[in-house]
Formats: C-alpha cells, structure tokens, sequence
C-alpha cells in the first residue's frame, strides 16, 4: 500500500483483516522559518542558553556518575572476594 505524499495519517480502515500493510515515514526537519535579523539573533541567543544549561547540568551529574561507578566497583570486588572466600571454605 503506497501513501500519497499529500496523505498525512493512515488507519485501520486502509487495511484489510489478514493483509500486511507497508508503511513508509519519513522525517522531515524543518528550521525555524526567520525573516529578520533580529529574529535570528534571539533565536541563537535561546539556542546558545539551552546549550549552556545541558553543559552545566552534565558538569554536575559528571561527579554523581563517578561515584556511582566507584561504589558499583568496590560492591563487584567485595562480591568477588566473598565469593573466593566461600570457595576456599568449601575446598
């Protein structure tokens, strides 16, 4: 089944019981449409505050993560020692 490029939505009535239906999407960007300058300049004025605002935030989950990591590796190592520790009793 092929969709018109004009045909937006599809639904259940284009498909029959027991047929396959093939579907096609495709994804279509379309920028900010900006006329004026000055537009442009507050448009990259947001976009440069969004980008610091995900710099800043990632600087301060960096330090959680590296925590999260040590305290994961130190609990695997402990694992691991007690684990040997059960097999040289058993042995």
């Amino acid at each position: 089944m092929a969709l018109a490029n004009d045909e937006l939505t599809i639904g259940k009535n284009h498909a029959c019981n027991g047929k396959r239906v093939d579907i096609t999407m495709r994804k279509v960007n379309t920028l900010l449409s900006v006329d004026e300058e000055a537009d442009w300049q507050n448009y990259l004025k947001y976009i440069n505050i969004d980008i610091k605002f995900v710099k800043e935030k990632r600087l301060n989950l960096l330090p959680k993560y590296n925590r999260i990591v040590f305290e994961l590796n130190k609990c695997r190592d402990e694992l691991l020692s007690l684990k040997q520790a059960k097999l040289d009793v058993v042995t």
